[in-house]
């Protein structure tokens, strides 16, 4: 109910159309952003995982150690040289986050208003509640008559 009503709002206010062509911008913005990145960062993922089991068919325990400790030590290089990226990638993610949840508190915000007015303008009259009420009492005093004969 609440996004149908918020569409109709958006449908109205060039403001919120704004927004949500920005928010749908957002999306394709993180896509492309962040798809450099992805693919670099597998691909060295994928190469320290592989490294490992290269690693582990080294049988001479003193070569392994050494080529686990060259390998671990590339691994934290590549962490602190993609240290800025993934301090960016954080900081998208809490982003992400708070512009959701402004963006529900906008919705409720905005629609509040909208549902309380009909409340208060199409509020069913009680007439026909109480005629039915009434109804019904007549049929259980009606019931309680014929019961006590």
């Amino acid at each position: 109910m609440i996004e149908s009503i918020y569409r109709e709002l958006v449908a109205k206010d060039a403001g919120l159309t704004d927004l949500e062509t920005q928010l749908d911008g957002l999306g394709l913005k993180l896509s492309d952003s962040t798809r450099a990145w992805s693919d670099f960062d597998g691909k060295n993922h994928s190469y320290y995982h592989s490294a490992g089991g290269h690693i582990e068919a080294i049988k001479d325990s003193i070569l392994r150690k050494k080529m686990e400790m060259l390998i671990a030590g590339s691994d934290t290089a590549y962490g602190v040289l993609t240290g800025m990226h993934k301090a960016f990638l954080a900081q998208i993610d809490k982003k992400q986050l708070s512009v959701a949840d402004l963006h529900e508190v906008l919705k409720l915000t905005r629609t509040l208003p909208v549902i309380e007015q009909y409340q208060k303008r199409q509020l069913p009259a009680t007439r026909p509640l109480k005629h039915t009420v009434e109804a019904y009492e007549g049929v259980e005093q009606q019931e309680e008559k014929l019961i006590k004969k």
